[in-house]
């Protein structure tokens, strides 16, 4: 998840979150380490949950944690 923000995003700073969306993840399956790399860049923190060991990893919300 992206940090909080101190601000609202302003009208065309929605349009353009929403047209990376449609340009980058619509339709495409869910996320991979890929894909967030692509939005926070290259060694991002962020996207370790996508990457052990070179292998992309499903979102947590898509594991079974506990089992």
């Amino acid at each position: 998840m992206p940090p909080e923000a101190a601000n609202f995003l302003r009208p065309n700073e929605i349009e353009t979150v929403v047209d990376w969306v449609f340009l980058h993840l619509k339709g495409k399956g869910p996320p991979s380490y890929a894909d967030c790399t692509d939005f926070f860049g290259p060694g991002a923190r962020a996207c370790d949950v996508y990457n052990k060991e070179g292998v992309a990893m499903p979102p947590r919300e898509a594991t079974q944690v506990g089992k």
